[in-house]
């Protein structure tokens, strides 16, 4: 009487025993991309390396303005708020717009590097958020001179101290209402082949490296006659 059940149950945990085989053989071949699978953000930059390329940076409404927004010569900036090379390119630049108004103007493009620098991206969205309030210019000048303080306690602080509505700034930047547009950016800057910054593109040049006022305003003039 009990063999019947007895059968049943060896056939069971033979059929489970034959599972588990089939199980570990097919887990053994599935691909490592498939088992672990990649962040969003590596799938983000394996597709853009080598399947896009760029010779130009793109223009976009969303792209910050610093000095006059009608000048007609741009100076295309990919930058990052913890560079220190960056602090003094853009500091130059700043100099350059005021100096040349109604010719140029500073187009920033957002290149954090989130590894080299921990706060990089924090101090990016802040920035975007102050932008939504028309003081870009103002929130970036002020994390360039607060560079070595860069922490989450001091991106709500500069929005008060440029009297910004608080409310407004605190739940863009807790939302990171921005990420996304800052990570077409930096998909951008690999497209173009970007390594490092300061990185900009006046006129026809690239200039991959920190070099001086006067030495950019020289640049900035023999494209101006072109």
């Amino acid at each position: 009487m009990r063999q019947p059940r007895f059968l049943a149950i060896t056939a069971g945990l033979i059929l489970f025993a034959l599972g588990l085989t089939v199980w570990q053989i097919l887990s053994f071949r599935v691909p490592e991309y498939v088992r672990n699978p990649p962040t969003t953000e590596e799938i983000k930059l394996k597709a853009i390396q080598g399947a896009i390329k760029l010779e130009k940076p793109l223009t976009r409404a969303t792209d910050p303005v610093i000095g006059n927004p009608a000048a007609p010569f741009a100076v295309v900036e990919f930058a990052d708020f913890q560079c220190a090379y960056c602090a003094e390119t853009a500091a130059n630049l700043r100099e350059i717009a005021r100096d040349l108004p109604d010719q140029v103007k500073i187009i920033w493009k957002d290149a954090p590097d989130q590894r080299a620098h921990p706060q990089a991206m924090n101090a990016t969205l802040a920035a975007r958020c102050a932008a939504e309030q028309g003081a870009f210019a103002q929130y970036h000048d002020a994390l360039f001179a607060n560079q070595k303080n860069l922490s989450p306690a001091l991106y709500p602080q500069i929005a008060v101290d440029l009297k910004l509505n608080a409310g407004n700034f605190e739940q863009c930047l807790s939302a990171k209402k921005w990420q996304s547009t800052v990570e077409a950016s930096i998909a951008e800057a690999i497209a173009l082949g970007i390594g490092g910054t300061p990185y900009l593109f006046i006129g026809n040049e690239r200039v991959t490296e920190n070099v001086s006022k006067s030495e950019l305003k020289q640049i900035i003039e023999r494209e101006l006659k072109k």
